[in-house]
């Protein structure tokens, strides 16, 4: 199996799982004429991933080697629409040859703060946790 259909495969678990919790999911302000809440949970996390994989894999490593690796970044969406980062797993490898990921990372965070639409339970805003798996291919 292939990293991507890993992460596709991780993807559609966590929308499975994700689709008793809220409502309403997040949502950045290009996704809200989507009117399906699979299809604006998939809008939301591919604006992300996007963002994300295309910030880190514009990266120099540290030792000029090939990377491709999965990680693991816990983000969570509070009741503000305020996106930060929980968590991040990554492998060892990963850390080392990207020794600036979580900065990276938070650095690209940052310039969503205020653009989300929070989601909702019952009508009302709610804080939301998303794991998104990110492909790293950096040559």
């Amino acid at each position: 199996m292939t990293q991507e259909e890993v992460e596709k495969q991780e993807v559609d678990k966590r929308l499975a799982e994700l689709g008793n919790e809220v409502d309403e999911y997040p949502s950045f302000k290009e996704c809200e004429s989507i009117t399906t809440k699979d299809e604006k949970l998939k809008c939301f996390t591919d604006r992300l991933s996007k963002a994300y994989q295309d910030a880190l894999n514009s990266q120099k490593l540290a030792i000029g080697d090939a990377l491709n690796d999965t990680i693991k970044v816990t983000l969570v969406v509070n009741s503000e629409g305020v996106l930060s980062i929980k968590d991040i797993e990554a492998s060892n490898n990963t850390l080392e040859l990207l020794p600036d990921l979580e900065k990276i990372l938070k650095d690209k965070t940052a310039g969503f703060e205020f653009v989300l639409t929070p989601a909702k339970k019952n009508q009302v805003n709610v804080t939301t946790e998303y794991v998104l798996p990110l492909v790293i291919d950096v040559k």
